[in-house]
């Protein structure tokens, strides 16, 4: 699907879709937990669709309900009598369904086929795998498809804090239900940590205890998820970011949330009132917020240097490279290195057309660029966009924009 996009200035007030990263996480803990929980969201991703699919796939069973613009979900915990006799895991483009569940689904069985597509398929899980095998596990291959065999056993998982941290929300689920307690060792600093918070205080939420220490985590084994009935996803400040840089209200973030994303506040803040003519920001825990926050250097005068964003070349795109490529297509002035982006502002961009690299990020910054853009912008493969927020672009009318599918 293409997408033209007249410019236009945004303003209003919309309400937050739900974090998906908050969602996943009350699915899999809820699925795991002895009794139903109710789960609120007001948003269904592809992202979740595939975790919904692959925990029904281990013998959970998931109900959908819609009231008023709201989806609830009534989870049934996992049954063995309920899984699926040739247990295979579909985890569409997801990252966070393969990564998370890979631990969870041999904690329960001995064996499961993890596949995919797209942007799924180069991603390695190496780093995870090697401390699976390490500890019960054998795999076919570590690039998806693979086939594990081999139940996962309570042992020492070390992994350099560099990797992505959905390995470690992973394990962090798994190794609580293990006969026997469980270290998760950190070689180098957390990246991403606030994810890794985000589990930790789900987990709390279902009874389930882990101790953090200086170098990582301690788990200890046999315990029991309890269910606390019902659960609300909180808004998704990943998300509310793009429409935050564009000047609009976004109602449902909430400050005390533990997600790095909310930093978007300050970090505008300092761009658009700093006296300096040049901002350097560490994308080092906000990987995600990297294309927005380009986008806003190029509406300003000043210099950005976006430094430690080498993770970023292993998201659903290149993503250090997608942002150079769409925001150059654009008219930005904007340089790429090893593991950053360097945004030279003048105010305005031309416009043009660029794509989404299949990454939903991608097309949701190019539709915000487009309002400092003097001509149309087109976006291919914009559909990108329903892998977190699939109603990115009724939202963006909704607020005076001007985008329509050609």
């Amino acid at each position: 699907m293409d997408i033209r996009i007249i410019p236009h200035k945004l303003n209003g007030t919309i309400e937050a879709v739900s974090s998906k990263s908050d969602v996943h996480r009350l699915l899999i803990a809820a699925a795991l937990s002895e009794a139903p929980t109710y789960i609120h969201t007001n948003i269904i991703s592809r992202d979740i669709e595939a975790t919904i699919g692959c925990l029904r796939a281990l013998g959970a069973g998931i109900e959908l309900f819609e009231e008023h613009n709201e989806h609830k979900f009534f989870v049934m915990p996992i049954r063995s009598d309920r899984r699926d006799s040739d247990l295979v895991l579909d985890c569409a483009e997801s990252g966070s369904t393969a990564r998370m569940l890979l631990p969870v689904s041999v904690s329960l069985y001995n064996e499961a086929k993890f596949i995919g597509r797209g942007s799924l398929l180069p991603r390695t899980f190496s780093d995870l795998i090697n401390e699976m095998e390490k500890n019960g596990c054998t795999f076919s291959r570590k690039n998806i498809p693979f086939n594990v065999s081999g139940k996962l056993r309570a042992g020492t998982f070390t992994l350099s804090g560099s990797v992505t941290s959905q390995f470690i929300s992973g394990l962090l689920f798994a190794l609580p239900l293990l006969d026997g307690d469980s270290k998760i060792v950190l070689t180098t600093k957390l990246q991403s940590s606030g994810y890794v918070d985000m589990t930790v205080e789900t987990l709390k939420r279902f009874g389930i205890a882990v101790t953090k220490t200086d170098d990582g985590f301690e788990v200890e084994g046999n315990q029991k998820y309890i269910t606390p009935d019902e659960a609300i996803a909180e808004g998704d400040w990943s998300n509310a970011a793009f429409f935050i840089a564009a000047g609009v209200t976004v109602n449902g973030v909430e400050d005390y949330s533990l997600q790095k994303d909310k930093k978007i506040v300050d970090l505008l803040d300092e761009l658009n009132k700093s006296d300096r003519d040049e901002i350097v920001i560490d994308a080092e825990q906000i990987p995600d917020l990297v294309p927005i926050l380009a986008v806003a250097a190029c509406g300003t005068r000043k210099t950005m240097r976006i430094v430690n964003a080498s993770r970023l070349r292993i998201k659903e795109s290149d993503r250090l490279n997608s942002v150079y490529t769409m925001m150059k297509s654009l008219g930005a002035n904007i340089e790429e290195g090893e593991d950053s982006l360097t945004v030279r502002g003048t105010g305005e961009l031309e416009g043009g057309k660029t794509d989404s690299f299949n990454d939903h990020r991608i097309a949701m910054a190019a539709a915000i660029a487009s309002c400092i853009c003097k001509s149309e912008v087109v976006i291919s493969n914009a559909e990108t966009v329903e892998k977190s927020y699939p109603r990115f672009f009724e939202d963006f009318n909704s607020l005076g924009g001007n985008a329509n599918v050609i």
